[in-house]
């Protein structure tokens, strides 16, 4: 039968993402204290389309995420499906995110009774020309009680559920379990949460909250602090909303640092309107006034994995380069270096922007002959 999807298209335009989404399957989630869980997950995978077909094949998809429905996942274990997604549908980025319920058994302070809790997580993937980042989040739920409202109450003071939520990037080397993460995170609150509680639970949780009050700013500050901490993590987001109950509306606060985000949100982010995704750009004449200023405007945009700046000019090139590379911090890519004609090899897209000024009683005929000239020579 005829391959539609595979046909050619013509419009040269690289489609960033293409997939399925809320797909519901069972999978298997890794427990810290041994074996596994299983849980029903809301699962999206898409990969990067090539300009040159004019489809995917969806059902692909679907086909490498039931095979996945059989075994245990985690962090490896994300990365090959991403693999095996690039392979399959001939791409050079995947992305996965995979949404769970994840419960944990909880006791009671006082009473001890037992029960479970559940959080909602998520894990999201991205392979990116076989570089690999995977980001942990979950949503984890506590108390917590006002500081002013118990300062200038005669009697008692507003407290509230709140969300604290986290998404985390750690180092390659590193494991964090879903367990050690929602510790870490449920003891910035007031109190915690429990699914049961007797009647002497709920003094224990009433009376701890009121003598541990706290803003939203202190549980996001008190979470920042924990995670500085841990040596296993490099990157996170972290917000916590309260829902509030005295207002009708919520209350939250937010804050991210770490050594860049990661690289789906640098490369994939939607509300950029960018339409050139090559995986390396040439700027010839890239110590110039335009090219200089166009390798910038590349990089802002992040429409490349790498830039290459080439002019005669080779030190003005290499200082050139050596400033965009401090940008990198900020938004993350793309590479930026400097080199000769030889580095110009393998790009996707090559830019000239190199042009010789007018001489004083120059003509312009005889400006666009000398820079004729200058192309031809660039070119050979």
């Amino acid at each position: 039968m005829k391959d539609v999807a595979a046909s050619t298209d013509n419009r040269g335009i690289t489609v960033k993402r293409v997939g399925v989404k809320h797909v519901h399957l069972p999978i298997r989630v890794r427990r810290k204290s041994g074996g596994f869980d299983s849980v029903l997950a809301r699962i999206d995978l898409g990969v990067e389309l090539s300009h040159q077909f004019r489809g995917t094949h969806m059902s692909r998809f679907v086909d490498i995420l039931f095979q996945w429905t059989q075994k245990p996942i985690s962090k490896p274990e994300i990365q090959q499906m991403l693999e095996e997604a690039c392979e399959r549908l001939g791409a050079r980025r995947a992305r996965v995110e995979v949404a769970f319920k994840y419960f944990i058994n909880k006791k009671a302070p006082a009473s001890l009774s037992e029960s479970a809790l559940d959080y909602d997580c998520r894990f999201e993937g991205t392979l990116d020309s076989g570089n690999y980042d995977l980001t942990m989040g979950v949503e984890v739920p506590v108390t917590i009680l006002c500081p002013c409202s118990k300062e200038i109450s005669r009697h008692g003071a507003h407290n509230q559920r709140a969300i604290i939520s986290v998404r985390i990037g750690s180092r390659p080397d590193a494991i964090v379990w879903i367990e050690d993460l929602v510790s870490m995170i449920e003891c910035q609150g007031s109190a915690e949460i429990f699914a049961l509680l007797k009647r002497e639970d709920e003094k224990v949780v009433t009376e701890a909250a009121y003598e541990n009050p706290k803003f939203v700013e202190d549980v996001v500050r008190d979470v920042v602090g924990a995670f500085r901490a841990d040596s296993k993590i490099e990157w996170f987001r972290v917000s916590c909303e309260s829902l509030e109950s005295i207002h009708n509306h919520t209350v939250y606060a937010f804050h991210e640092e770490g050594r860049g985000a990661p690289r789906e949100r640098a490369m994939h982010n939607p509300r950029r309107r960018c339409h050139l995704v090559k995986g390396k750009v040439a700027v010839v004449g890239g110590a110039g006034r335009v090219g200089s200023n166009a390798a910038y405007a590349l990089q802002l945009g992040r429409t490349c994995e790498e830039i290459v700046l080439v002019d005669v000019a080779a030190e003005a090139a290499r200082g050139e380069a050596l400033d965009l590379t401090h940008g990198r911090a900020a938004v993350g890519h793309p590479r930026v270096r400097a080199g000769g004609y030889d580095a110009v090899e393998g790009s996707d897209v090559v830019m000239v922007t190199a042009g010789l000024r007018r001489r004083p009683e120059e003509s312009r005929l005889q400006l666009v002959e000398r820079n004729a000239a200058l192309f031809r020579e660039i070119l050979a």
